[in-house]
């Protein structure tokens, strides 16, 4: 039997996201990755663009989204969340490796990944889409702003400004995200 698996991670500093990004971008070498296989990783942003993987590729837009929508930042606060999708090796394995079935299939899945963060969390705020082709088992690495507009109780201005709230962006915390995981599957 196949599952579908999602995990997400906050990340609460531009050094974490540095990490992300060089482990997305394939950028370090890593134990498990088939090297000969890289080149066929892709990366996109939530509008479909290409991204070239490089030095500091995902803390500038996050940078710059921070200073476009003038959002204060707390000490503590959450800049971004990664977001893994896969599904249990049984299920690429049905077709043979290189077939044209299993790439058709892996090209709809990938769609659907696609389809889902930039739904779930808006195309402005995908910051990374990583399709990983040269592991065991296919995935996708998103990385995510959790951008909401709130209007801040406290302030007399009743305008919404934009704030970082992982909690809002995964629905409540763990009960939130117990229910994207169920959504997602």
């Amino acid at each position: 039997m196949s599952y579908a698996i999602i995990r997400h991670n906050k990340l609460r500093s531009h050094a974490a996201i540095a990490a992300v990004g060089m482990h997305n971008g394939r950028l370090k070498e890593e134990g498990n990755v088939d090297g000969v296989r890289s080149h066929l990783n892709r990366h996109i942003d939530g509008h479909g663009n290409k991204l070239e993987p490089g030095r500091g590729w995902l803390n500038k837009p996050i940078r710059d989204r921070i200073k476009e929508l003038d959002v204060k930042v707390r000490k503590n606060g959450v800049l971004a969340i990664e977001v893994m999708m896969t599904t249990s090796p049984d299920w690429w394995e049905e077709f043979p490796e290189g077939s044209p079935e299993r790439r058709a299939r892996g090209n709809a899945w990938m769609k659907e990944q696609i389809a889902y963060v930039t739904e779930r969390f808006g195309p402005d705020n995908v910051l990374a889409i990583s399709l990983h082709l040269d592991e065991k088992t296919p995935h996708v690495h998103a990385v995510v702003m959790p951008l909401v507009q709130k209007i801040d109780g406290r302030s007399k201005s009743k305008e919404p400004k934009w704030k970082l709230d992982a909690f809002g962006a995964m629905r409540g915390g763990p009960k939130g995200a117990s229910e994207i995981a169920q959504e997602y599957g």
